[in-house]
């Protein structure tokens, strides 16, 4: 996703960001025709509709995977989950002042 093109995912699983992100084609695992037919259906798209799923493929993972949001994210888990904590209790600064700037800014997942 990152590298900006359609994919074919072949799996189950309990979140697909290509579905989510309208950047490729999903078949289930493990069905080679399927597959085939996904490669197929790909080769048979106009330029400019892979170049568009290639687009928001990675335009996905900017958004939701990128290291700074991520690292936001993982301290607000870690704060949580030490909420009984004094520190947490009387708002210890974060780690990161701007975190709460840069997850409203990149429109993280929900936790």
């Amino acid at each position: 996703m990152a590298a900006a093109r359609p994919t074919i995912f072949a799996g189950h699983s309990h979140n697909n960001p290509i579905a989510e992100a309208a950047a490729g084609i999903t078949v289930a695992p493990e069905d080679g025709r399927a597959i085939a037919a996904a490669v197929q259906r790909l080769a048979a798209m106009s330029i400019d509709e892979r170049w568009n799923m290639g687009l928001r493929a990675r335009q996905y993972i900017e958004e939701h995977h990128d290291f700074a949001g991520l690292a936001c994210r993982l301290e607000q888990v870690l704060q949580s989950a030490l909420a009984s904590s004094e520190e947490v209790q009387n708002g210890a600064p974060s780690i990161d002042a701007n975190c709460n700037a840069t997850l409203k800014g990149k429109n993280a997942h929900p936790q």
